[in-house]
């Protein structure tokens, strides 16, 4: 029994070996970090598939999700980006879950694309930020020239409005630390590179979820102060604030605290740290925004049809409730993209479109909060250029008159000496 035991484990041993020797000869690794080579010897030993099968190692998805749990709990970040070996006290972690150094290997044996989104996320990334800040700074005017007084409504935007500075911020820290290229195409520098990148983009998250909760209070407050007389409406207006910002006492935290301690999430290190399902945490939060996006628009739809206004009024009206219609729709797009928020092969690149997202859904927010602000400036200036207009044109007529009549009187005075003469 004894023989038999020890010949299987020579065996195993042997194989173990072998199979080693042939990642590393297939995939021209000599300089892959020896847990990544370990890894990938044993989860090839229970993945089926053969260490010279270059097409099964690259399709096999159950066998990329043995190696990357394996990365997760041998593998020190510090080996897989060339850094100082003595710096080992950051492990993989499931954000990260591939290190650079195997993932560079795998995308090079499997011919993988070298595409990214990293222009065009910067660029929808300033777009939607200049754009969110622009309209609460004309929100801002046209209080300020028209009606002269700021309510609570403009208050909570204009809280949004600053919180979308720092978000801006982070969110371009976030794509300069390499957010938006395939993970194998960013050539970490050193560890803390990598902590940033994981560190703005938890804080993306927290501010998001800030901006749009001062957003939705500002249309709250806009609906209080424009129907303040309705008791029911108002009654069902203070019951959806209350229960949007119970949600976000309840969600923020759950998002600041994903692990305790705090600093794990983006340090790296896991080992000893406490954390919650990041997945589920971002799908509860998109099904609360949607939830509460929902009752905001269909709140004043009863009192818009009692209405009696003009027709560009009416007009309107309806554009707004198409603009909170297409928020709606952009918030329930991106919840199709959550699902990448853990995700395991390719991270960097998969999350992008979160981040497209994002930034469509709070820039279209911003605007149907701030619309009916705006309005007041935009009639202002449209009749101020009327009246310039209409007196440009009656000082034309009056000039035209002025030289015919100019005219007449020098034409009769010169009749008039010919006929002396």
């Amino acid at each position: 029994m004894k023989r038999t035991l020890l010949s299987l484990l020579l065996l195993w041993l042997c194989v173990r070996t072998a199979v080693a020797i042939g990642i590393a000869r297939a995939s021209g690794s000599g300089s892959l970090p020896p847990c990544v080579v370990e890894c990938t010897s044993q989860s090839l030993l229970l993945g089926d598939c053969d260490a010279s099968d270059t097409v099964c190692r690259c399709t096999n998805k159950n066998l990329n999700t043995l190696i990357s749990l394996c990365l997760m709990e041998k593998c020190y970040i510090a080996d897989s980006i060339g850094t100082n070996p003595r710096n080992r006290s950051f492990r993989i972690i499931p954000e990260a879950n591939i290190p650079p150094a195997a993932a560079r290997s795998w995308a090079q044996e499997c011919d993988r694309p070298h595409d990214n989104h990293h222009e065009s996320l910067r660029a929808a990334i300033v777009a939607g930020g200049i754009a969110g800040v622009l309209i609460v700074i004309l929100r801002i005017f046209s209080r300020r020239y028209t009606l002269r007084r700021f309510w609570w409504d403009d208050w909570s935007h204009i809280i949004a409005g600053v919180l979308m500075i720092p978000l801006i911020v982070f969110s371009n820290l976030c794509v300069n630390d390499g957010m938006g290229y395939h993970l194998y195409d960013i050539n970490f520098s050193s560890v803390s590179q990598a902590t940033q990148l994981f560190m703005w983009y938890y804080l993306c998250q927290i501010f998001w979820l800030v901006v749009i909760y001062f957003i939705k209070m500002s249309i709250l407050f806009l609906y209080l102060r424009i129907f303040p007389e309705i008791r029911l409406f108002r009654n069902c207006v203070i019951a959806t604030m209350v229960f949007t910002t119970v949600a976000i006492i309840i969600i923020v935290p759950m998002d600041i605290w994903q692990c305790v301690p705090v600093h794990a999430i983006w340090e790296l290190k896991r080992e000893d740290a406490r954390c919650l399902n990041i997945s589920g945490v971002a799908y509860a939060s998109a099904g609360v925004n949607i939830a509460t996006e929902i009752a905001v628009l269909i709140l004043p739809l009863p009192l818009l049809r009692r209405l009696r206004t003009g027709i560009a009024q009416k007009v309107g009206l309806y554009a707004l409730f198409g603009c909170g219609i297409l928020v709606i729709g952009i918030a329930s797009a991106r919840v199709s993209t959550l699902s990448n928020v853990e995700a395991i092969h390719d991270p960097t690149y998969l999350n992008a479109g979160v981040f497209y997202w994002t930034c469509a859904e709070t820039a279209v927010a911003h605007l149907c909060a701030a619309a009916p602000a705006i309005r007041p400036l935009y009639v202002k200036l449209r009749d101020m250029i009327r009246q310039k207009r209409k007196r440009t044109s009656n000082c034309s007529e009056s000039d035209v008159f002025s030289g015919n009549s100019l005219s007449n009187v020098r034409n009769r005075s010169i009749s008039r000496l010919s006929s002396q003469k």
